[in-house]
């Protein structure tokens, strides 16, 4: 169980903070991590958009990176968002050992 906080600018909702409550799963054989995800973005006014995450993360220790893809679904929101819908959204992320830092790419329809 890893709990990742970080901010940046996203669409729809501008100056934002992310929380990602993850929980990932070693396979049986060689290959990917599998994992599930909730994601909370809020807006700097206090708006927020939840996502669920499903799909797999990609350790490579030997450039200090890690790679993570998946589809995520919008659950719930509050403020602007309480009625959002948006599904099999397409999210990839990059997060680098060394610097310590990362981007999140979410692509997709959202309704609101």
């Amino acid at each position: 169980h890893i709990v990742v906080e970080g901010s940046g600018e996203a669409n729809h909702l501008g100056n934002t903070t992310m929380t990602v409550d993850q929980h990932w799963y070693f396979p049986e054989s060689p290959g990917p991590l599998t994992g599930t995800s909730v994601i909370t973005m809020t807006a700097a006014n206090g708006d927020i958009l939840i996502f669920e995450f499903e799909g797999i993360m990609i350790i490579n220790p030997q450039i200090g990176k890690i790679d993570i893809s998946g589809t995520c679904d919008i659950t719930g929101g509050e403020g602007r968002f309480e009625d959002a819908s948006g599904q099999q959204l397409d999210l990839v992320a990059t997060y680098d050992l060394v610097a310590e830092v990362g981007e999140t790419f979410i692509t997709g329809s959202i309704m609101y």
